[in-house]
């Protein structure tokens, strides 16, 4: 097992709120705009890092068992056994997604993509960023709610939606507006000559409730 795996909890993973927990505690905190000037600082001192990484919302749709790591492929991701992975391949797994360890100011990895020659390469976890994140959020209190994703590429809205265990990330353009969307994934805020821009929504989870969705969406 690699090293980058051994810094992986299960049991941190595990104990991520669902969605609509998650939204709840952090509008009870304020929300994201709360934090716009301390992320403003944050770009201020790491400029080139923080194009390529935003802020998420921390979450999880559905149970893993142990063993167990959530995997993004071309759009979709899901749940997979690391022992079902040929060793060879081990390599093209990367993290996409970071959150706090318990008790430090550690980011450490929660969910992971499968990248080969063909796909574009993934920026690795910028440390100095990551630090400065750290204290922002420690010194919030938001430690155990916020982390640090890879933004998408491109422009649109990315629209999350929870079939079984495996969500799939769609554009939202494509979907007449719902009620229950919940933002999870916002860019950091670019800094402006005459004024400090709130973080723009890159990403949402829906949800719809005829749709076959986990039912930690409603509930655990």
């Amino acid at each position: 097992m690699t090293a980058l795996f051994q810094q992986y909890s299960h049991h941190h993973f595990q104990a991520l709120p669902n969605i609509l927990k998650a939204a709840d505690n952090f509008d009870k905190y304020g929300g994201i705009s709360k934090l716009n000037d301390g992320l403003f600082e944050v770009v201020h001192r790491n400029p080139i890092a923080a194009t390529r990484f935003g802020i998420q919302l921390l979450h999880r749709h559905s149970n893993l068992k142990s063993g167990e790591v959530l995997l993004a492929w071309d759009g979709t991701t899901f749940p997979i056994r690391l022992a079902d992975v040929a060793g060879g391949q081990l390599a093209n797994i990367v993290p996409t997604i970071w959150g706090l360890k318990p008790g430090s100011a550690d980011f450490v990895p929660l969910e992971f993509a499968f990248v080969t020659a063909q796909t574009c390469l993934m920026p690795t976890l910028d440390s100095d960023l990551a630090r400065d994140v750290a204290v922002l959020l420690h010194a919030h209190g938001l430690e155990r709610m916020l982390g640090l994703a890879i933004l998408p590429q491109g422009e649109q809205v990315g629209l999350e939606a929870t079939f079984g265990r495996a969500n799939v990330v769609m554009s939202a353009q494509a979907f007449n507006p719902m009620s229950k969307r919940v933002e999870v994934l916002w860019r950091m805020p670019v800094p402006d000559k005459r004024r400090r821009c709130i973080q723009q929504c890159v990403q949402e989870c829906v949800i719809v409730e005829d749709w076959p969705h986990s039912p930690l969406h409603d509930g655990e």
